[in-house]
């Protein structure tokens, strides 16, 4: 009885320590790319879509690349891996309702939560 509580417990932990924030599923719009030295970059998506399950999907008029995408919760990172390309991990600058902010070691990404569906 006590190895099939504490796997119960060893379960349920695991299982929530890397669940992703609620206000990180959905829909974002990319407002600015800068590159780390805060020069502008061109923008080469339009917006991200963060859907339960682990799927990424980002684009402009249509989805132009899609994959996945795991939370670390202890350091408060996302990694991303997008078709053949390899994996970006960015750290959650800020997240809230409404905008989420993302870094990494050559871009900060400045998002505000869609009003419209992707």
């Amino acid at each position: 009885m006590k190895k099939i509580t504490l796997l119960i417990i060893i379960s349920f932990v695991t299982l929530t320590a890397f669940t992703p924030p609620e206000t990180l599923i959905g829909d974002w719009t990319v407002v600015k790319i800068k590159d780390t030295k805060n020069r502008p970059q061109e923008k080469v998506i339009e917006w991200m879509s963060f859907k339960e399950g682990g799927v990424i999907e980002a684009g402009t008029d249509y989805v132009d690349a899609s994959g996945v995408w795991s939370y670390d919760e202890s350091k408060k990172t996302i990694t991303v891996k997008i078709a053949r390309n390899p994996s970006t991990t960015f750290k959650i600058i800020k997240l809230s309702k409404k905008k989420l902010i993302l870094e990494n070691f050559e871009s900060k990404i400045i998002l505000k939560k869609a009003k419209k569906k992707h």
